[in-house]
């Protein structure tokens, strides 16, 4: 070997020296796994096209719909009851006179 020969790897650039990232070792992170730390948005909702806001299930509307208030003439007076009320009076006055339905 002479004396403008060196070794390789040998040269006057700097050494240049690469960081590791240290991980927990639990931790997941791949393609559809982001860091636990960059996971959630804040202010993003989990469904954004989810439900809408004041959208009324099939209960609430039943319920809404047996609790209105109706008015019905009996005995010549005006009351102010429940449709629910209602069909089941409609229902007795129509089992009392006989109808098997």
């Amino acid at each position: 070997m002479s004396l403008d020969e060196k070794p390789p790897g040998s040269d006057n650039k700097p050494r240049r020296y690469i960081r590791k990232r240290v991980r927990i070792q639990d931790e997941d992170v791949g393609y559809g796994k982001p860091p636990k730390a960059h996971q959630f948005k804040p202010g993003k909702s989990g469904n954004p096209k989810g439900r809408p806001k004041g959208a009324k299930s099939r209960k609430t509307i039943l319920h809404e719909a047996a609790n209105h208030k109706i008015g019905i003439r009996k005995n010549g007076k005006t009351r102010r009851i429940t449709s629910l009320e209602g069909i089941f009076f409609k229902l007795t006055e129509n089992a009392l006179k006989g109808d098997v339905k």
